[in-house]
């Protein structure tokens, strides 16, 4: 028989709150300026925290990307919890999450990608939100193939890390461009050429 789940010592709701306000903060900030024009004070300040708080929570600036990145798993995890539809239905719902919850930053969030790829990699975090997000398109990408719907000759997290490594460098792509394209059109296209290439196709016996 399962343990229930212990709550939550109240020192650690307060904790997961003040990083949950410094979070929201921050997006909050990066959905009306540019990356670089963000600094921590104005974060802290909008959070109402010290400073010295911020990084109790958050490394550096451009860890936020770690949190962004590891709420977009666990709701793109959430969605596909009990999906119904084919893999190919499940592999377009991580597009659709991951483009929704990009949205709200246009070209200004694009900076924000391009310093965490480009930091310093002995600062840098462990890359743990790619390596699930991986897992959850091989899994979606497995399935696929034991039901026929995709071509069983390709490594699963070969395809996934093909895509997102694609999605990638459509971000850096239009950070460089400022964004000139919106970015779920590029990446629709990606997931559209990954499809297309690892579709199962008819036998010709």
């Amino acid at each position: 028989m399962p343990t229930p789940t212990q709550p939550l010592s109240r020192r650690s709701r307060k904790k997961a709150e003040t990083k949950e306000r410094i979070f929201d903060a921050a997006m909050s900030l990066l959905s009306d300026q540019d990356f670089d024009d963000v600094t921590i004070d104005q974060i802290c300040e909008r959070a109402d925290v010290a400073n010295a708080t911020f990084f109790l929570h958050f490394s550096t600036k451009a860890s936020l990307f770690d949190e962004f990145s590891d709420r977009v798993n666990a709701a793109i995890a959430n969605e596909l919890r009990d999906h119904p539809g084919t893999a190919i239905e499940k592999m377009e719902l991580v597009h659709q999450v991951i483009s929704s919850r990009w949205r709200p930053f246009p070209a200004r969030f694009f900076a924000l990608v391009h310093t965490f790829v480009h930091e310093d990699p002995a600062e840098k975090s462990s890359p743990t939100s790619e390596r699930e997000l991986v897992s959850i398109i091989s899994d979606i990408v497995e399935t696929g193939q034991r039901k026929g719907e995709f071509d069983a000759g390709f490594d699963p997290q070969l395809v996934a890390t093909s895509l997102i490594s694609a999605w990638n460098a459509a971000f850096l792509t239009q950070s460089k461009h400022n964004g000139a394209r919106l970015e779920s059109d590029a990446h629709a296209d990606v997931l559209r050429i990954i499809l297309q290439g690892i579709k199962s196709r008819p036998s010709s016996d």
